[in-house]
């Protein structure tokens, strides 16, 4: 039986360390019939050059400037002439098996419109990276299994709210009715409102236990997390405003709203005063953004399909932020500081 054309995308910026290890476990693949497309975000570390030397096949779009992981799949996914697109971070290395399990499984069911892997850590490889996404009540989405023990409980195949655009397949018919990622996120949470977006078009995400890629996490995001915190915060709250019903809209701003202002007042006790603004200019950046919101919001809202009811399903009814600071999270890691 002939393999449908997958059209394999790597977003990268100064990532010219981790490309061979990359593009050399593709190669690999028992899944051949991919074209594969980089997308450079104008580095500056050689990058295009060591593409164009090594790897003459790689279909490569050189871009002048920086536009973010969010646009920078859009543009490799403009490009993609494949039945199936398949993300993938630049700072990882993929099972052989990899694509071969997650096509299988797309296949499988026309509902099944975007299929998460599993992550592992590259320098540990028995602890979990991701397991697909889950999302609170609260507007928080989360990699489950982040920094768990790969010891089984995961090695299901099952419905997730979303996957991580760091190694997922998505159906190219999918788009057809939908935009691409909302390139204003430029990273993080595009991956999520991307496949909320798709799950009111009636589709569903699967995570693929077998589907399995080793990432160096963190390996090219060294951003201070202050820039995390608001990044991730904007994009949740755009999120809401964007996917939730009429209904739902109000109950969900002011559950995320309570969260981040209870957030907010504890950085500041803590003396954490940059992430406290963090989170002010999140909000700010979300009401000078809320007319291409609301325009976005319409657009959405006369397509969908699907009831929240349906969404509320998969949804997590804890805050998973709190969750993380009661099993000691942030103490583990505090070496990070904002």
């Amino acid at each position: 039986m002939s393999q449908p054309l997958v059209s394999l995308i790597i977003p990268n910026f100064n990532g010219k360390k981790h490309l061979k290890t990359c593009l050399s476990s593709i190669q690999k693949a028992t899944y051949k019939n991919i074209e594969i497309i980089v997308v450079d975000n104008a580095s500056r570390d050689g990058s295009v050059e060591f593409l164009r030397k090594n790897y003459p096949q790689v279909k490569l779009i050189a871009k002048s400037m920086n536009l973010g992981f969010a646009e920078g799949c859009n543009e490799g996914m403009r490009n993609a002439k494949g039945e199936y697109i398949a993300l993938l971070n630049n700072d990882t290395e993929v099972d052989s098996k990899w694509l071969e399990e997650m096509v299988q499984v797309a296949k499988s069911n026309p509902q099944i419109g975007m299929c998460a892997s599993k992550i592992v850590m590259f320098h540990d490889r028995k602890i979990l990276n991701s397991a697909g996404g889950e999302y609170d009540i609260f507007g928080f989405g989360h990699d489950r299994g982040l920094y768990e023990a790969d010891n089984g409980r995961y090695s299901r195949s099952e419905e997730v709210f979303f996957a991580s655009g760091g190694a997922m397949l998505i159906c190219k018919t999918v788009l057809k009715n939908m935009e691409l990622f909302d390139s204003r996120y430029f990273m993080y949470g595009e991956d999520l409102d991307f496949c909320w977006r798709a799950r009111l078009q009636g589709y569903r995400v699967i995570y693929v236990p077998s589907a399995v890629v080793y990432h160096k996490y963190g390996g090219t995001m060294k951003a201070i997390n202050v820039q995390r915190l608001y990044l991730n915060s904007r994009n949740n709250l755009c999120s809401i405003l964007k996917n939730y019903g009429p209904k739902s809209l109000v109950k969900a701003v002011l559950r995320f709203s309570f969260l981040k202002v209870g957030e907010t007042i504890l950085f500041l006790l803590t003396g954490r005063v940059n992430a406290s603004v963090a989170l002010l200019k999140a909000s700010v950046w979300n009401i000078m953004k809320f007319p291409s919101t609301w325009r976005k919001r319409k657009n959405m809202q006369m397509l969908r399909k699907v009831p929240d009811s349906e969404i509320d399903r998969l949804l997590v009814r804890e805050s998973i932020e709190l969750r993380w600071f009661m099993q000691g999270y942030f103490p583990k890691f505090k070496r990070v500081s904002y």
